[in-house]
């Protein structure tokens, strides 16, 4: 078959996945990661939701810190380093064990909800991060099964730099 007939084939599979995809893909993702860090759940519940310093943890450029009390019910917004703003409503709030928050994306028709769990688990936590998202637009359909081990990837990255602050003796 001429190199043209491989393409034309490769395309038309290509087409027809993302087609089905359009048609038939998921609605929503939902994926979870976890580490185990050598912090109680206490100083990690604490570290992780003094949110001023999600900046250290995200590849984020700013967050407005909320003006209230935090807790269910907070509202505050941060910066991607891509300029996208995004707004964090605290939805659930259990200190220290977790808490859960939903995110807007204001320039994507893509909405997000993750929660934190901080479990005692021998001398130090597990964290598990649970994302729950969803996909509004068609591209993000079509995407998101190639998407989700790299979402994966980062927000294990996130984890991993929550731990290096929790198990660094500098952290108050």
């Amino acid at each position: 078959m001429p190199v043209l007939g491989w393409l034309g084939a490769v395309a038309a599979a290509l087409g027809g996945a993302a087609a089905y995809l359009w048609f038939f893909g998921p609605e929503e993702s939902h994926f979870e990661t976890s580490v185990q860090i050598d912090a109680g759940p206490v100083r990690c519940f604490g570290l992780f939701t003094d949110f001023p310093r999600w900046t250290e943890f995200w590849r984020i450029e700013s967050v407005d810190p909320p003006e209230q009390p935090v807790g269910v019910g907070t509202h505050f917004t941060f910066t991607e380093n891509s300029g996208a703003l995004v707004k964090v409503d605290v939805t659930e709030w259990d200190p220290p064990r977790g808490f859960r928050a939903d995110l807007d994306f204001t320039e994507a028709d893509l909405g997000q909800a993750f929660s934190m769990r901080f479990e005692a688990e021998g001398d130090g936590c597990r964290v598990t991060m649970v994302n729950h998202g969803r996909l509004g637009d068609t591209i993000y359909k079509v995407l998101m099964p190639v998407m989700k081990p790299f979402a994966r990837r980062y927000y294990g990255n996130v984890l991993g730099r929550l731990k290096t602050a929790a198990e660094s003796s500098t952290v108050s």
